[in-house]
């Protein structure tokens, strides 16, 4: 039982007069007495500073928000988020000069924000700051920046940073070459049937093309075309075709069909090698490479990373369960990674003791060890859309 007995009902309405009535400005003028005398006589100064970001670590990463329309930097070893720097929806991928200084992404603004005129520009960011420094418009008549689904391949910095290339799509194909040094739109390049930008060496790309073939382009030094020179065919567009993604290797890129079959182009013959499949007889049923962006090479250790999963035909763009580990040399699988979660986009940082970067699908990222596929961290929220994951390597 209470030990307390409940007050008369007759007294109730007394006690709420009172408390509103008496109590309150009593209360209220105590309270307003005390902070008057608690008060300092002045407040200290206070300043503003931007905090600088130490020497680029081997195992920073940028995660590419496309509605949240940010690039976020995160620490790989311990999950710390660094730095962010606003993109746009235009925005594809990221860049960065040979020494990690200075970040470059296309972009699109709007007068009215959603709608009005429409600037396209490559926007400079420093990178100690993450603070935005200069831009370089990308004239020539209406906007053309390409939009679409993002992957790597939209924009490419050049060996020895000072060329830029992004690729546009009004639908005619065409590139912009910027000079990153004095920010300044050097030519528009036609490229009538072929897309996309894969740098070979300061002055050459290659683009791929709907014929089959892969386009190489050398710019002279005041970035318009010196030579432009097409492949014989590669792959056959309509049976299986290369997928517009692809690894760098030096002056050679991989590219992976849709079925599983790799090929190595080398950027100056135009040679390709002979194509070999990553499943194993038995596997080639059931499974696929599939996601925004399945693959990735250390170049020094000549290891191949693809993204794949259990699909049939038209699953190129479902998430992949597991990260097949191919020896380049020996055109050999050397290890399954079981992923924790299924990803949609993996990068590969390139030092000695490289971590192996996934986005999944609950927007998390998640970090393994590339050399034992041992899963280490996840760092959660990392977007509200991540799309594209890159490892801040120096080069491409």
């Amino acid at each position: 039982m209470s030990r307390y007995k409940p007050l008369p009902n007759s007294a109730r309405p007394w006690i709420a007069a009172t408390s509103v009535r008496t109590l309150f400005p009593v209360l209220l003028a105590a309270c307003l007495t005390a902070t008057a005398h608690a008060a300092p006589t002045s407040l200290p100064v206070e300043s503003s500073h931007i905090e600088k970001l130490d020497a680029p670590s081997a195992h920073w990463v940028f995660v590419i928000d496309l509605v949240g329309h940010a690039a976020r930097l995160f620490d790989g070893d311990d999950g710390r988020m660094l730095g962010m720097v606003a993109t746009t929806p235009s925005t594809m991928a990221l860049e960065w000069t040979p020494d990690r200084s200075e970040l470059l992404f296309a972009a699109a603004y709007y007068t009215r924000h959603t709608y009005g005129d429409r600037t396209d520009a490559v926007v400079s960011y420093d990178v100690p700051t993450l603070s935005p420094i200069g831009e370089t418009l990308l004239p020539g008549g209406p906007p053309k920046l390409a939009n679409g689904y993002p992957i790597r391949a939209y924009s490419g910095i050049f060996d020895g940073g000072r060329f830029m290339a992004v690729y546009n799509f009004s639908p005619a194909t065409s590139l912009s070459i910027i000079d990153t040094r004095t920010r300044t739109h050097l030519a528009d390049i036609a490229t009538v049937g072929c897309g996309l930008v894969f740098p070979v060496n300061a002055d050459t790309a290659l683009q791929l093309c709907g014929d089959g073939t892969v386009q190489r382009i050398q710019l002279a030094t005041d970035g318009k075309t010196a030579a432009m020179k097409r492949s014989v065919r590669l792959f056959d567009p309509g049976t299986d075709p290369f997928m517009d993604k692809a690894a760098r290797d030096g002056t050679a890129w991989w590219f992976i069909t849709f079925t599983g079959s790799l090929v190595r182009v080398d950027g100056v013959t135009l040679q390709a090698d002979a194509a070999w499949p990553v499943q194993q007889e038995s596997e080639r049923s059931g499974w696929r490479p599939g996601g925004r962006m399945p693959i990735a090479l250390h170049r020094k250790q000549q290891q191949l990373f693809i993204l794949m999963h259990e699909g049939g035909v038209d699953t190129h763009k479902q998430d992949g369960s597991e990260v097949w580990v191919f020896d380049v040399a020996t055109k050999k699988r050397t290890e399954k990674i079981i992923l924790k979660s299924a990803a949609s986009s993996i990068d590969i940082s390139q030092d000695d003791d490289p971590l192996l970067f996934a986005v999944n699908a609950d927007r998390s990222l998640d970090v393994y060890s590339a050399n034992s596929g041992k899963y280490l961290r996840s760092i959660a929220g990392v977007g509200i859309a991540p799309v594209i994951v890159q490892s801040f390597n120096p080069g491409y």
